[in-house]
């Protein structure tokens, strides 16, 4: 059972795809994981992205010159393509492994204005 918390959750998937992955050498232990996997649950987690990483991405930009970069948050970004690949590999190799998803039902406050952190369309594990 895999647990994944918000980018947390992306990060889970991508070492899924990775360890059920056929390129290299078949006798590594990480081969067998994909079918010893009973199930993955989702909290919070942007498989679509999150209108959120827009403003992480300006924070990362701040801090630049001590090293800072924004190549992690691009699989975040809303309508990522690398997001999207990701997810499609990760529904290829795990369709029959139960999943559940837990996700907010109403919009962050910040200040004045109302976010939708992970974006409703991101809910769903098995979008298209």
């Amino acid at each position: 059972m895999f647990i994944g918390y918000s980018f947390g959750g992306l990060i889970v998937k991508k070492a899924a795809v990775a360890a059920g992955d056929e390129k290299g050498q078949s006798d590594l232990p990480r081969r067998k994981i994909p079918a010893c996997v009973k199930g993955f649950i989702f909290l919070g987690t942007p498989h679509e992205g999150s209108e959120l990483s827009i403003m992480g991405k300006v924070l990362s930009f701040l801090g630049y010159w001590k090293g800072s970069s924004t190549k992690l948050l691009e699989v975040t970004f809303p309508d990522s393509l690398e997001n999207r690949y990701l997810h499609k590999e990760f529904m290829e190799k795990y369709k029959e492994v139960e999943m559940v998803n837990f996700y907010e039902t109403q919009k962050e406050r910040m200040g004045p204005f109302d976010l939708d952190i992970v974006s409703s369309n991101s809910h769903g594990v098995a979008f298209q």
